[in-house]
């Protein structure tokens, strides 16, 4: 039976509360230029499946100028990532599509909410993970303002992201596979406005 609404709730003041203020961060720290688009995700790294790479590669394959920055390493994951294992994959993945590795980076955890939501500021558009969506990831990129790319999904797990867009009114947001996934970032990182 599926209910109605999503089923995330995620207090952000309260998580907040008493966080030091965010460590200045800029473009020129983490290696993109100020014109650039700038596409982001927070999906942790077991979320990033071949398919999802996939088409994340095709995106900049797709658009000029771009960056993606990945933060895949949440401690609340696991302590422990096989760092080297993903950046020889991306490295492999950006070698086959021609595109230039340092165009997607890679950034660790941050010790605050106040330091994500202020490297997440720095960005321009959020990749939603797909088939396991974001929940908590999704409200960060709403705290940031950020428009958000999704993809629907058939499976619980997946259905995260399209119900809290929908509860907030922006259930356009959500593509309906990856084909129109990939179209929506290009069209969005084309059209600054």
């Amino acid at each position: 039976m599926f209910l109605e609404g999503a089923t995330n709730c995620y207090d952000l003041p309260t998580l907040k509360q008493g966080q030091p203020a965010a460590q200045p961060v800029s473009r020129a720290d983490i290696g993109v230029p100020d014109g650039a688009v700038l596409f982001y995700s927070s999906a942790n790294f077991y979320k990033l499946t071949p398919g999802l790479l996939a088409a994340w590669i095709e995106i900049l394959r797709q658009t000029e100028e771009t960056y993606l920055l990945l933060m895949p390493f949440g401690g609340n994951w696991s302590e422990k990532y096989p760092v080297a294992a993903l950046e020889a994959e991306l490295q492999t993945l950006c070698r086959r599509a021609g595109i230039s590795r340092a165009r997607l980076l890679l950034r660790p955890a941050v010790p605050t909410m106040n330091d994500l939501h202020a490297v997440m500021a720095l960005a321009d558009i959020y990749l939603d993970p797909y088939p396991f969506s974001a929940a908590t990831s999704l409200f960060d990129a709403m705290e940031a303002e950020l428009p958000i790319v999704a993809r629907g999904s058939k499976v619980a797990r997946g259905m995260h992201s399209a119900a809290i867009l929908e509860e907030a009114g922006l259930a356009e947001w959500v593509t309906e596979d990856t084909t129109g996934y990939i179209a929506r970032a290009v069209a969005w990182a084309r059209d600054a406005a």
